[in-house]
């Protein structure tokens, strides 16, 4: 399967894109006519992982995200657009590599995500179940007459 690299309508062209692999853009410009373009671009890490997105008109960023890996890891988002690169969401793992705690669109830049258990104590101790006695099932009075005469 190929990479799409150009649509065009009348000639004139709606979408150009350009890419490092296979599924990998580098960027994907969006022509909105009147010489606007909405531009996006990519940017990968070493292994490969896209690292970098950012959403263009002019020279104004409107949306995007670079990320930032620990290992195979991600701990950190900073949003860019209208957030002006000031917030970031920040991830914190166990040792066995599973989510230990996250913070979202935090303003900190030295923010550490905590596990979730030091803020919200676990609840399934306080909760009280009782368990019922299981009803015994009803039978129809046509199988109730015909258990009882055989």
């Amino acid at each position: 399967m190929g990479n799409l690299r150009q649509i065009t309508r009348d000639g004139t062209q709606l979408l150009g894109a350009e890419f490092r692999t296979a599924g990998r853009p580098i960027t994907r410009t969006l022509d909105l006519g009147g010489g606007r373009q909405i531009i996006r671009s990519y940017d990968y890490d070493q292994g490969g992982r896209l690292n970098h997105l950012d959403v263009k008109v002019g020279d104004r960023t409107f949306a995007g995200s670079t990320l930032s890996f620990e290992g195979l890891q991600r701990i950190k988002a900073q949003q860019l657009g209208v957030s002006n690169g000031k917030r970031s969401n920040v991830w914190s793992y166990d040792d066995r590599g599973r989510v230990r705690g996250m913070i979202a669109l935090t303003n900190d830049p030295n923010a550490a995500a905590r596990s979730s258990a030091a803020r919200w104590p676990p609840i399934r101790g306080k909760l009280s179940r009782q368990l019922s006695k299981l009803a015994e099932p009803r039978i129809s009075t046509s199988r109730a007459r015909r258990a009882r005469k055989s």
